[in-house]
């Protein structure tokens, strides 16, 4: 308790309750989204060793769940070892009590009680959106009771149109044989791009809604990449638009497929995408990146989808070179490490390097 105001673990009987304060307070800045979760608030595991935790935080006046926080704790690699790092997101309070700190403060104190686990990383990755200055201003503020949250690093979204590519023979699908062999090679590309998954051959094999494609030199493979369409248990909602999108809109989208960009749905629709995530290749070579990614563009214009989305450090050699041969739209997310000040120097040394999370999982 803090005040009026309740904290618990959710469980089952809250689904509905998380469903309605992720539809109900999307993400603010410019263009506002809701990040939802239909048709069950809480999901489930999404590979082997995941641990999630949901806070509510409850008006005892009013009986309402006016705050949620989520904690998941996934396998993924930091300073080029395997180690369950935990993950912030789903922060949400209700405009009614959004001035309430208590409430920032309560939510947290529940996570440290009933979350954080010995073998975790002492920290936990997060990030908010740039133009989100309300969330950055107070989460950072150093105020007595929050976590510190440490700059890591920007990174970079990308959303590009799915288009048709001509097939490329060295690129092809993966069969269940070969998943140990592409979780070997994943394994081997992303230990040093640190906070990225690691992935065992049986998460591969567990992914829904996933075709992993491989592009192979030498019989051996040089690259990867992964169409996740992730809809079923997850969606991108759109909120509203700066004015000068809403009043255009119907001319951008006439206009969207001969500029090669991707369409602005109604407000209140979900955005029909997939991400084109665990993109990898043999010592960072564009043009292997860029022959995956046409294949995963191709792969997506056949499912029908209308984008496709890639995330990467917004400081990486990529990001150029993606956007020199196709037209994007890009927006800015800060990644942040929240500690508690007894493991600020385990926090420092984590932000070290190249920050390079799996946009799927942010």
């Amino acid at each position: 308790m803090s005040g009026q105001i309740a904290f618990a673990v959710a469980g089952p009987p809250n689904e509905g309750e998380i469903r309605r304060l992720l539809r109900e307070n999307p993400v603010g800045g410019a263009w506002p989204i809701s990040l939802e979760r239909e048709p069950d608030g809480l999901g489930g595991p999404e590979q082997a060793g995941e641990r999630r935790c949901f806070i509510l935080a409850r008006d005892t006046a009013s009986g309402q769940a006016v705050g949620l926080c989520e904690r998941v704790v996934r396998p993924a690699w930091v300073n080029g070892e395997a180690s369950m790092v935990p993950y912030l997101g789903a922060l949400r309070i209700a405009e009614s009590h959004r001035r309430r700190v208590t409430i920032l403060k309560g939510g947290f104190a529940a996570l440290r009680t009933h979350a954080e686990q010995a073998d975790e990383c002492p920290f936990a990755l997060t990030s908010i959106t740039a133009d989100n200055s309300m969330a950055r201003r107070v989460l950072t503020a150093g105020i007595k009771g929050l976590p510190c949250y440490l700059p890591a690093a920007e990174y970079a979204t990308l959303i590009l149109r799915p288009r048709r590519a001509r097939p490329v023979p060295a690129i092809s699908g993966v069969a269940s044989p070969d998943l140990d062999e592409l979780a070997a090679f994943l394994a081997s590309a992303m230990r040093h791009r640190q906070f990225a998954p690691c992935w065992s051959a049986a998460d591969l094999a567990a992914m829904t809604g996933a075709q992993w494609l491989v592009l192979r030199r030498g019989g051996e493979i040089a690259g990867a990449a992964l169409l996740w369409d992730r809809r079923a248990c997850r969606q991108v909602v759109v909120r509203g638009y700066p004015a000068w999108a809403r009043r255009l809109r119907p001319l951008l989208n006439c206009a969207a497929p001969l500029a090669g960009m991707p369409k602005l749905p109604p407000i209140g629709s979900s955005l029909p995408q997939a991400f084109l995530s665990g993109l990898t290749a043999h010592g960072d070579d564009p043009d292997i990146m860029l022959a995956l990614i046409a294949a995963g563009l191709d792969r997506a214009a056949s499912a029908g989808l209308g984008a496709a989305v890639i995330g990467l450090p917004a400081g990486h050699a990529w990001r150029g070179v993606i956007r020199a041969r196709y037209r994007t739209f890009d927006y800015t997310t800060a990644l942040y490490l929240a500690h508690w000040s007894e493991h600020a120097a385990a926090a420092q040394a984590a932000a070290q390097g190249q920050i390079f999370p799996d946009v799927a999982l942010l």
